[in-house]
């Protein structure tokens, strides 16, 4: 009888851990996504306006050249008071539509302050929507609120 119950219980548990095992395996879109999310890092970590702009989403790169973005971000980097930024790639979440948003810690600024941005998939590659302050020129208004002493 108890060899039974045994039996009975394997036969119960055994699809749950099999389940479990399967769910526990990355998806290739979020390894995709992983790739891409870490070469935005790598751009901006190594103050790359260039290789910035090959990951930007279509939408984004519709929006200005690659050129104009590279004097942008050249521009907006050298602000005399901005400290390098420097991203650590600290999370990803894919969402259903294989979109992912992606969370970044910011070194040598304010402990904890975190940097997000999105990736979309644009046939069949993951694309980054990221800074789009630099895109659209926005980024020269944080210029007019900085305190001087």
């Amino acid at each position: 009888m108890k060899s039974n119950k045994l039996y009975i219980l394997i036969i119960l548990l055994l699809p749950l851990s099999v389940g479990c095992v399967s769910t526990h395996q990355p998806s290739s879109s979020f390894s995709e996504a992983c790739i891409v999310a870490q070469k935005v890092v790598d751009a901006v970590n190594e103050n790359s306006p260039s290789t910035l702009y090959d990951l930007l989403s279509d939408n984004l790169q519709k929006r200005i050249s690659k050129e104009d973005f590279i004097l942008n971000a050249q521009k907006e980097r050298s602000y005399p008071y901005l400290t390098p930024l420097y991203l650590y790639l600290n999370g990803i979440a894919l969402n259903r539509d294989e979109s992912a948003d992606v969370e970044c810690l910011v070194a040598s600024r304010l402990p904890g302050e975190k940097y997000r941005f999105s990736l979309v998939k644009e046939r069949g590659e993951y694309r980054a929507i990221v800074f789009e302050d630099v895109v659209d020129g926005s980024f020269i208004d944080k210029f007019d609120h900085i305190v001087t002493w």
